[in-house]
């Protein structure tokens, strides 16, 4: 259960991410496409760092400590 709560968290905290790059893209004049990919691969970057060290972190013996 503990997983899974740290997993949605990463989740929430990906999608405001993804919104907030989004819009401060599009103020500072970014085309709307461009910003989109952006933001996308913000998130995903971000999300996959905290999901890999945090939600699924592996001891060095590969043993889930998460």
């Amino acid at each position: 259960m503990r997983q899974f709560i740290k997993f949605a968290i990463v989740g929430g905290l990906n999608s405001l991410l993804s919104v907030v790059t989004y819009a401060l893209l599009l103020v500072v004049g970014v085309w709307y496409v461009a910003a989109t990919v952006a933001a996308y691969g913000v998130a995903m970057a971000v999300g996959y760092t905290l999901n890999r060290r945090w939600t699924f972190r592996l001891a060095p013996s590969g043993v889930d400590v998460g």
